[in-house]
């Protein structure tokens, strides 16, 4: 069981009860005090200051969210890289209540910020497109060098310090066994060189990420467009619309996914798990505990009962339970 971004909001309203190390943290607010947070598929996102520190603080809003966080944290031990900040797990930092009246806690993630500096989506706007351009060459030989590969690597998901150093942000979908980040840095030097604005990136971690379009203001959330379908959440669930809001697979999920290559993965109101098709079809059905997808393969793992099987593209396993580790 994982807190709603409403419980996570309403918790970070009273830090003191609900946090257990951050208890004293301060939490970013807007123009008129009303708390800054930001939401992506996997996380509710909120940013605060703790005496000097400034803090990433990320909920997992599912069980494969507080996978990646887990995983991520654990192999990054091995990479102590200078150009990698901080992205540690909070075991059991966040009390909540659920939707049945029981208390619970959730892990949280924290990546500390840097003391300085700022987004490559606000700073192109006045940086020098010279030292810009050269800080992505470095970084791109950085993660070559240490065999990383962010996989989000857009504007808003890189820190600039003042002295043009670029700095990644935002973890999740890290891979740690190399990869093309090619098309990626090609993306970010043509934003660069066009000074191009945010909105252009279609960064999916952006300060509006969170509220709805103009012509989506009847949903509580709205993600960005995946293969021709956008997540939305309503107050029956997640479902997906197309670009004309128009229900392609109705609300009805705890969770989703966005669409890659055809498949997303969802978390039905048990909390169990499964992988759907474009049509809302179960290509796995909702059994497991947790359903990981990689696009690039087209494989899937899935647990249950704690041991993890291996199926294809079409659902069909591969693996007895237990036979295989993520």
């Amino acid at each position: 069981m994982f807190p709603t971004i409403h419980r996570f909001m309403e918790g970070l309203l009273s830090p003191r009860t609900s946090l257990r190390t951050l208890s004293e943290a301060r939490f970013a607010q807007d123009g008129t005090g009303a708390l800054l947070l930001e939401r992506t598929t996997l996380f509710a996102e909120a940013q605060c200051t703790l005496g000097d520190r400034r803090l990433r603080l990320f909920c997992p809003l599912s069980p494969l969210a507080h996978r990646l966080a887990e995983t991520t944290a654990q192999r990054l031990k091995y990479h102590p890289a200078e150009f990698l900040l901080p992205w540690r797990m909070l075991r059991e930092e966040f009390t909540y209540t659920d939707a049945t009246g029981t208390q619970r806690t959730c892990d949280l993630v924290a990546q500390e910020l840097p003391a300085e500096g700022e987004p490559l989506a606000t700073a192109v706007g006045h940086a020098d497109r010279d030292r810009l351009l050269s800080a992505l060459d470095t970084l791109q030989r950085q993660l070559a060098q240490a065999g990383l590969t962010h996989n989000n690597l857009k504007a808003a998901n890189l820190w600039m310090t003042p002295d043009y150093r670029l700095l990644p942000l935002r973890y999740a979908y890290m891979r740690f066994d190399g990869g093309d980040d090619a098309p990626q840095f090609d993306a970010l030097r043509a934003f660069v060189a066009e000074k191009a604005s945010v909105a252009q990136m279609m960064c999916d971690t952006s300060a509006e990420y969170s509220a709805p379009c103009t012509a989506f203001r009847n949903h509580l959330w709205v993600g960005h467009m995946f293969e021709q379908m956008i997540c939305v959440e309503d107050a029956e669930g997640y479902g997906y619309v197309d670009t004309q809001n128009r229900y392609l697979i109705a609300p009805q999920y705890r969770w989703a996914n966005d669409f890659h290559e055809g498949r997303a993965e969802v978390q039905t109101a048990d909390g169990r798990m499964g992988l759907i098709d474009k049509t809302g079809r179960y290509v796995l059905e909702p059994h497991y505990e947790i359903v990981e997808y990689d696009d690039r393969t087209g494989r899937l793992l899935a647990r249950f009962d704690g041991r993890w099987a291996a199926f294809d593209y079409e659902g069909r396993q591969l693996t007895e339970f237990g036979a295989v580790e993520p």
